[in-house]
């Protein structure tokens, strides 16, 4: 079995053009070197592969995006459960704390 094809391009060309199911590869040592740029150009939708030894060992890609109104949404919609801080006083303790002795080497 045969490891990614390791292709050494500039980054610049990424957002040039390539297709995003085409991801670039580049050497770790090429990603230190110009990490900036890297993260520049996951911040606009690309995704870079850093193969090693012919395997992918780490990718830099966008983040997900924050669903922020989703969780205001969920938020409206579960109000806070008055009993919560008496359940969890009561779960409290229940916890015991034991100190138990080093054991000898």
């Amino acid at each position: 079995m045969t490891g990614p094809q390791v292709v050494h391009e500039p980054l610049p060309a990424g957002r040039a053009g390539r297709p995003p199911e085409q991801p670039s590869h580049l050497s770790a040592t090429e990603v230190a070197r110009h990490f900036s740029t890297v993260i520049d150009e996951a911040e606009h939708g690309e995704t870079i592969l850093v193969p090693q030894g012919g395997w992918c060992v780490a990718t830099t890609s966008p983040a997900p995006a924050c669903p922020g109104q989703e969780v205001k949404e969920l938020l409206r919609r579960h109000h806070p459960d008055p009993a919560w801080t008496e359940d969890l006083r009561a779960m409290r303790e229940t916890v015991v704390d034991s100190v138990r002795p080093w054991p000898d080497a």
